[in-house]
């Protein structure tokens, strides 16, 4: 009303009287940005964009704990005992082949994972450069030893047979599986955060405010987590798995 009473004949200082902007201004237009904010945070749109992310939150939350319950589950760590069993057995019985079968072998560590390794070695050297046409060892007339290249004498033959027959043996090949096996389950056991993951992390002021005691038990799960991973770590060393 009071801008549609102004014309060409309303006196300046008036027109300038009603344009300044005052304190009492100011406090109404604070009010009116308040009740406008509070408008957007309540309208559909916010409530569904805020809703839509609360479940991608939770969705990852879930996500990650399942993930590690079915790789820290009691059947899991029954599993994890069994196979370290299992390969202390085989290691067992192996040291027992290497002291019937190279026993009298004349330097240390015959039997030893390097010793295997070179073996191997030499086996796949020898039958896919050297000496394609024979097994290993080759020991026909004329052959060297892979490994020094000197001729093979009778008795260096026949040890080089001994050493290639015994990691053919069953024991060998038990032991082998057996560590293999273990190795690809401690794999897991590594690839387990032992602090909380980043992406659960971030979720932390969000969740200490709307969801304090999910947030709390979240945080004593990943606690817990790091106390069985060390638990289950010094059992695999050799100490008590109870």
């Amino acid at each position: 009303k009071v801008l549609g009473a102004i014309s060409v004949q309303t006196n300046p200082e008036t027109i300038k009287t009603l344009g300044q902007w005052s304190e009492k201004d100011a406090t109404t237009l604070d009010t009116k940005d308040t009740e406008l904010a509070k408008l957007k945070s309540q309208s559909p749109q916010t409530i569904r964009e805020a809703l839509n992310r609360e479940k991608r939150d939770a969705t990852t939350l879930q996500t990650k704990i399942a993930s590690i319950i079915t790789e820290l589950n009691a059947d899991a760590v029954v599993l994890l005992q069994q196979q370290a069993t299992e390969a202390t057995t085989h290691e067992q019985a192996y040291q027992a082949a290497v002291k019937l079968a190279l026993g009298g072998s004349k330097i240390e560590g015959v039997g030893t994972d390097a010793w295997k390794s070179l073996i191997e070695a030499a086996s796949t050297f020898s039958t896919t450069e050297a000496y394609k046409a024979q097994s290993f060892p080759a020991t026909a007339d004329g052959a060297l030893c892979v490994l020094c290249q000197q001729p093979l004498g009778a008795e260096a033959a026949e040890r080089l047979k001994g050493f290639w027959t015994f990691l053919q043996d069953d024991a060998a090949k038990k032991r082998a599986a057996a560590k293999e096996k273990l190795k690809e389950s401690v794999e897991k056991l590594d690839s387990i955060p032992r602090e909380m993951p980043p992406e659960v992390a971030v979720l932390r002021e969000e969740y200490e405010k709307n969801h304090a005691e999910l947030w709390l038990k979240t945080t004593e799960f990943f606690d817990s987590v790091h106390k069985r991973l060390t638990a289950i770590e010094k059992a695999l060393a050799g100490e008590s798995w109870d």
